[in-house]
């Protein structure tokens, strides 16, 4: 899908998008009457009527993220990419994903569980160097609390390697152009080792509060998407990586070029590594109120890399970045593992307890 230009967005797209969330929420009682009525019929605790609040207040969030960079943009007269106006607008960012967050646990009730190797996280507050972070990819959701962990929760300010599609959204297209982040368009638009250098200029100069969040797997995980990567590799005649990808089975493959690249920028860059269980239902088909996730636990555990346990040469740090995705492979199977153990004995709680 091709991204319309900048002025059409500004002119038209995000007005319209203001004017839209005017009439939501003049219409919400009645709408949230409507989703009401309709939850008994749909799988999940009141589920239309929960996914329906939290959609009208994200709506109304973004609104007021439009108007604030607007109310920015003319107080800078239009200089926005001074350092004073990167900080406001990382705390523009803050605010937003730390707001949406709070309303997901009260409404949606999604919570988030993090826990670490007993350095990552003692790294990640020091704020006192450049880091690479490196997670798996499993859908949009998951990406806003990432980055939400960064800023809020340990005090970065992210850097984020995110594909173009998200300039659809109104506040990420505002926000993330006004601070460093870099905007990966679709493959067949890529020029050859361009979309590389970006990433390469995006890792380099980062101060001690910067966090490069990349995602190697290029896409959120889904078992095509697992299948294709491993054909690509076999055509393209790595069948030595080609047999350790197949054994992974909760992971995509890396794609390694933006991750060496990055590394290669930021010399001085330790790594953390992000596994996480993921928030089901995003990346699947179906509508909205079937799709969105309700009662889940967000899981993340991060690990500490330091730089003079990554090998140099590109050809030891795919290894070695092969052995990353073994590693949150590894992690994601014992997680739903421990999940499914968990839900089953919730089940037999409840079965008891009806029996009696």
């Amino acid at each position: 899908m091709r991204i319309p230009p900048r002025l059409v967005r500004r002119l038209l797209r995000d007005p319209a998008f203001v004017a839209l969330t005017l009439v939501v929420t003049l219409l919400s009682p009645l709408l949230l009457v409507i989703a009401a009525l309709a939850s008994p019929f749909v799988a999940g605790r009141w589920r239309p009527l929960r996914v329906a609040a939290f959609t009208i207040i994200w709506m109304q969030h973004e609104v007021a993220g439009v108007i604030a960079c607007t109310v920015l943009w003319i107080g800078a007269l239009g200089q926005v990419g001074t350092p004073a106006m990167q900080r406001q607008h990382y705390r523009l960012m803050r605010w937003f994903l730390r707001s949406a967050r709070r309303w997901g646990e009260r409404l949606l009730h999604v919570t988030v569980h993090i826990d670490d190797d007993g350095t990552a996280g003692r790294v990640l507050a020091a704020n006192d160097g450049p880091l690479l972070v490196l997670s798996r990819h499993s859908g949009p959701g998951d990406t806003f609390y990432l980055v939400d962990m960064l800023l809020d929760r340990y005090g970065r300010e992210p850097r984020i390697v995110m594909k173009e599609i998200l300039k659809l959204d109104p506040v990420i297209d505002l926000v993330e152009s006004r601070v460093p982040n870099y905007f990966v368009p679709p493959r067949q638009r890529r020029r050859d080792g361009a979309w590389q250098e970006s990433i390469g200029e995006l890792a380099h100069g980062m101060g001690p509060r910067g966090a490069l969040l990349l995602f190697p797997e290029g896409g959120n995980f889904t078992e095509e998407r697992r299948r294709r990567r491993l054909l690509r590799l076999l055509r393209r005649g790595r069948r030595r990586e080609a047999a350790r990808a197949a054994t992974l089975h909760h992971v995509i493959a890396p794609e390694p070029g933006g991750a060496l690249t990055a590394l290669a920028a930021a010399e001085d860059a330790d790594v953390i590594l992000v596994a996480h269980g993921g928030l089901s239902g995003l990346g699947d088909g179906g509508g909205l109120f079937r799709r969105a996730p309700i009662d889940q636990v967000f899981r993340v555990h991060l690990w500490y890399i330091g730089r003079a346990e990554i090998p140099n040469g590109d050809q030891a740090q795919q290894r070695w970045l092969l052995d990353c995705w073994q590693r949150l492979d590894e992690w994601v199977a014992a997680d739903q593992a421990s999940g499914a153990s968990e839900e089953q004995g919730g089940d037999q709680r409840e079965g008891s307890r009806a029996h009696e």
